[in-house]
């Protein structure tokens, strides 16, 4: 696999989401983008829209950025939401690539050493990582991030986390490189709630900063911490918690529940459509996760620059794995009083991605270097083996759950257009119920009037 083939195996897969996306993409508006028209019709009714409309709270987010995008992408296409479903696979790509070639740049492609007594194992080896990292990445396991516009955010927020890390981690010797992640934390944060945990580990990436004088390191740590200081403020200014949330105190009551919480969100990339599976896959992602890291410093702990120089060079992976984790930490505090069901639900799957390209990155290590015996190496090929035959079950499993999704919204599009809109308010069942839950059905029938007045979205190619 050289540098014109490298691609290729990435490339097929973004094709393929494309594909999915051309055929079961559907125009129509889901859940919480209901809440997004009347923003639509200030638009639409040349009201002056403010700053205040865009950085509104959502549930727990501040989504002033994803608001932006989507209220741009309206603008010019009368808010078909196949729109924001191509930018969600736009940012998909981006997260994608730059990934396959961080990778690539820090040495797992044409090793030297082989891995088994074979002249084609690097060949073997190498198609192993990116067909891996693809998988990870374009992996339909996400679907509901990928079929709903709404989740701009998510893909937004991972991107922006991950350039973020990159530079700062870069920074001991350029100050634009610092200023850069702090523009990445602005977007990060206000477009996903997720993204306040990357300002903390920003210290942790600021204090392990190497060959950086100890003045020029406290300058760092001053100017980060004024930063956080003003971005939570902002944040949290007039912030009120949802009350159709379960409080955190559930959690800390329930503590049990709480890390078969965290486990199940960290094991969804690999088991989505299931929690115990899910469950039992965080488990093992974690017992890898920690053996690797032991082995890798039992290795180095003789060798003080050797096991700098290993910081130094996979550190990138490692933050991204703090950033999952602290994200199923975060989660779990406000999501476990619903049930561990929500812990396997496909919208995190975007997120735990970072956790599990570094467990990735550690059995590569581990494969390539001589950490572990040959029978060892074997027997860790073989557990990765399983990984990913899992992972591709989740992709089909993910695809057919696109294809329900299709199902779904083709028949709430059609309920739509065919019921007369009433002004009522009550919670009686409703036929437009299906858009959002029954206790919104005053967005939904409200949106529905300006949809159809102003011919948006799925009224605007009605016959």
């Amino acid at each position: 696999m050289n540098n014109k083939t490298f691609f290729v195996v990435p490339t097929i897969f973004l094709i393929y989401v494309i594909g999915m996306i051309f055929l079961w993409g559907v125009n129509f508006p889901f859940f919480d983008q209901w809440e997004f028209i009347p923003l639509l019709e200030k638009m639409y009714a040349n009201e002056p829209i403010f700053f205040s409309d865009f950085f509104a709270q959502h549930n727990e987010h501040r989504l002033l950025f994803p608001r932006m995008i989507m209220l741009v992408l309206a603008y010019f296409t009368n808010w078909n939401i196949i729109a924001e479903l191509y930018i969600n696979v736009v940012l998909m790509a981006c997260i994608s690539f730059f990934m396959l070639n961080k990778i690539k740049n820090d040495g797992f492609l044409m090793l030297e050493n082989n891995i088994l007594e074979n002249k084609n194992v690097n060949f073997f080896f190498n198609f192993l990582v990116v067909t891996s990292i693809s998988l990870l990445f374009f992996s339909f396991a996400q679907s509901e991030n990928i079929m709903w516009g709404w989740q701009i955010q998510i893909f937004l927020n991972i991107l922006f986390v991950m350039f973020g890390i990159n530079n700062l981690r870069k920074s001991q010797n350029n100050i634009w490189n610092f200023i850069f992640a702090m523009f990445c934390g602005i977007i990060a944060g206000f477009s996903f709630a997720n993204g306040l945990f990357y300002f903390l580990i920003g210290f942790i990436i600021i204090l392990f900063l190497q060959n950086q004088s100890k003045k020029q390191k406290i300058a760092y740590l001053f100017a980060w911490l004024i930063f956080t200081i003003i971005i939570f403020s902002a944040y949290f200014y007039g912030y009120e918690r949802p009350p159709h949330h379960p409080t955190p105190q559930i959690s800390l009551n329930y503590v049990l529940n709480y890390i078969a919480f965290v486990f199940a969100f960290l094991g969804n990339p690999i088991f989505e459509s299931d929690a115990v599976a899910s469950m039992i896959s965080g488990m093992v992602g974690v017992s890898i996760y920690v053996f690797g890291i032991w082995k890798i410093y039992h290795y180095t702990k003789d060798n003080w620059e050797n096991q700098k120089q290993y910081f130094e060079k996979y550190n990138f992976y490692f933050y991204l794995s703090l950033y999952a984790i602290g994200s199923g930490l975060v989660t779990a505090l406000g999501r476990t009083g619903i049930g561990l069901a929500q812990a396997s639900s496909s919208r995190y799957v975007t997120i735990c991605n970072l956790f599990w390209v570094c467990n990735f990155v550690i059995i590569f290590i581990l494969l390539k270097e001589n950490f572990i015996s040959q029978k060892n190496k074997n027997v860790l090929l073989g557990l990765f083996s399983i990984i990913l035959l899992t992972m591709f079950a989740s992709h089909i499993v993910g695809s057919i759950e696109m294809y329900n999704h299709n199902v779904y919204m083709n028949d709430c599009k059609t309920k739509m257009l065919h019921i007369e809109n009433t002004k009522t308010t009550t919670h009686e069942k409703h036929p437009c119920e299906c858009a959002y839950t029954n206790q919104k059905i005053k967005i939904i029938i409200e949106g529905n009037t300006t949809l159809k007045n102003r011919k948006l979205s799925f009224y605007h190619n009605k016959k």
